[in-house]
């Protein structure tokens, strides 16, 4: 495991020595560089970052560490800040306590008299001028030492370490390097570093102590003998699957190189035809979200957020997510929002946004979002949490059409109570089932991307999802009034709430016999999200289906119209004369037809 002390000293009491204005920057970087390159080879929780501190406070860290490092760890020491040349031949570090009467300073050369004996080896990394003065703490005189101290140097013992407005030369080259390698799948070394160092034009110094001619931080992850072979092969895996088996394989593609997954990326994005299926685009836009190195984040999520493809524009704000500080990119995901793109990538822009620091309701307001009472009251649940709900709901009723706002108050009042004046709520009220839904907890956001496959699987397919505990209302509850709540059930404001009906219904389908005649109203139901779990529940009783496809769905004011259509196939139904009825263009079209291809299907029924 690697350890980090990061350093940065801007500056101390000696009034000759001017300022480092970029050494706390500097010492955040190799931080952050060195978590996300050694992943976890890095311990975060026992790693720091020192801004300005006085030489004691040095020490003090350093003999902590002596105390509990093993001979398995490596401690890494960085420093940035003013070093001075002593006898021509020594180096002293100055610390913020440093002055003119000889406090402050660290003799570098006492680094070897406080690690003596230490079984764990020590990597110093030194950027401050004459720092090549301190390549000798890595001779060992002495031949029956087993002093473990390498150094990485920025110049010479008579040279001056440079900085600009961007930063220190030699660490800004360094973190790069440490990036490079690390995509490339590479061993982690200082020769290596320091090789790839000079090939880049910036030359370095490194000394390692006899019997360690190298010191590696992190063993290669090349894990693929033949990248292209594997790009070739997975891509093909891809073409050929089901949607479940693309979803897992965009998945387990994280855990490999960064060059790796760069290069399957960019070859995918070559092929004609999209993913048609909102888990798989999931995935992909996941895969795109970790993606370490940013300027290859930001060409993949730029170019899919200005396509004219939906598909494509949906899986680059799943990448986009995380990045909403970087101006480009937030200002591509607001675009969306203002655009008359499909719904999907619209209503995805405004749950990104609002997550972030960047939301702005009148931007959502002034989206197809807008103009349906689901839309209008995902924008409420979005940003009721950020602004006055006495505030947002006055602005909602200003902008939003009277009769698009009863899912709304209907919301409210088995959210918190709130009636909304002259407005009548009708037998919804009434409902037992409503408030026990209300209850239910969400599942909530996945926090890691590598493992949102297994979650989802266990939990549910996206954060919104009701926990499906509804035994207690089943079987707790007279059959008389299960049916009553049941079909009033269909006035449920949520979405994910009339969907949980559905998936209960799916799971305990004994329980479909005695109330399938209540249920029905899920096959008109207007979004597809609750349609598509509708005929899944409902799948045995395929003469009633019909209802499913009788009207078309208004893509443009509601999501998942390719999910239902690829969720109807999957159940053997027949969906040509639906499809014929959608104007679908060129790019959904090929894409249905693609991913259809790719189903077994045994039987298909007849609409």
């Amino acid at each position: 495991m690697n350890f980090l002390i990061s350093v940065g000293i801007k500056k101390c009491k000696v009034e000759s020595l001017a300022e480092i204005p970029c050494a706390y920057n500097d010492a955040d970087l190799v931080y952050k560089t060195l978590n996300e390159v050694l992943d976890t080879e890095f311990s975060e929780e026992n790693s720091i970052c020192l801004k300005g501190p006085a030489v004691d406070e040095f020490l003090a860290v350093v003999k902590m560490y002596k105390r509990n490092l093993s001979e398995s760890d490596k401690l890494i020491i960085y420093f940035s800040g003013h070093g001075e040349l002593i006898e021509n031949e020594s180096l002293d570090l100055l610390f913020s306590n440093a002055d003119s009467d000889g406090e402050g300073r660290f003799r570098l050369l006492r680094l070897q008299e406080i690690l003596h004996q230490t079984t764990f080896q020590t990597i110093v990394i030194l950027d401050c001028c004459h720092s090549g003065a301190g390549l000798n703490i890595a001779s060992n005189t002495n031949i029956f030492s087993n002093d473990k101290i390498s150094v990485l140097a920025s110049s010479k013992p008579f040279g001056r370490a440079t900085f600009d407005e961007n930063g220190s030369h030699f660490t800004r080259e360094l973190c790069q390097v440490l990036n490079t390698v690390n995509e490339e799948g590479n061993n982690i070394s200082l020769r290596i570093l320091a090789e790839r160092m000079e090939s880049f034009g910036h030359r370095c110094y490194v000394n390692t102590p006899t019997g360690f001619p190298n010191i590696v931080l992190k063993n290669s992850n090349i894990l693929i003998e033949d990248n292209r072979d594997f790009q070739k092969r997975f891509l093909m895996r891809i073409n050929e699957s089901d949607i479940t088996t693309r979803e897992m394989h965009w998945y387990y593609l994280m855990d490999l190189p960064e060059t790796t997954k760069i290069e399957v990326l960019r070859n995918y994005f070559e092929k004609e035809v999209s993913e048609p299926h909102w888990l798989v685009r999931r995935a992909i836009g996941s895969l795109i979200s970790e993606i370490r190195n940013f300027k290859h984040k930001e060409s993949f999520v730029l170019e899919l957020l200005r396509s004219t493809d939906w598909m494509n524009q949906c899986i680059g704000l799943i990448g986009a997510r995380k990045e909403l500080n970087h101006q480009s990119i937030r200002d591509e995901v607001k675009s969306i929002l203002k655009s008359n793109t499909q719904i999907d990538a619209i209503w995805l822009a405004n749950l990104y946004l609002s997550d972030s620091d960047h939301h702005d309701v009148d931007d959502a307001l002034s989206s197809s979002l807008s103009k349906t009472p689901w839309g209008v009251l995902d924008i409420w649940v979005r940003y009721s949490e950020k602004i006055d709900k006495t505030i947002l709901l006055e602005k909602i009723k200003s902008i939003v059409d009277k009769s698009l706002l009863r899912s709304l108050y209907l919301h409210m009042f088995f959210e918190d109570g709130h009636i909304e004046e002259g407005e009548e709520l009708g037998q919804a009220q009434k409902s037992k089932l409503i408030p026990f839904l209300y209850e239910l907890k969400k599942r909530g956001e996945t926090k890691s991307a590598k493992q949102k496959w297994l979650f989802s699987s266990l939990y549910g397919n996206w954060r919104d999802q009701v926990d499906l505990k509804l035994r207690d209302f089943f079987f707790n509850t007279h059959d008389d009034e299960i049916r009553a709540d049941l079909e009033l059930a269909s006035e449920l404001p949520l979405v994910e709430m009339r969907m949980a009906i559905y998936q209960y219904m799916t799971i305990y389908n004994e329980l479909l016999k005695d109330y399938f005649h209540v249920l029905k109203w899920g096959l008109n139901d207007p979004h597809p999200w609750v349609k598509r779990t509708a005929i899944r529940a409902l799948k045995e009783y395929s003469t009633e289906l019909k209802g499913a496809f009788q009207e078309e769905i208004q893509d443009q004011l509601y999501p998942g119209k390719l999910d239902f259509i690829l969720e109807a196939v999957s159940l053997g139904i027949n969906c040509d004369d639906y499809i014929a009825k959608h104007r679908l263009n060129r790019s959904e079209i090929g894409s249905i037809e693609w991913a259809t291809s790719n189903m077994f299907m045994e039987k298909r029924i007849l609409l």
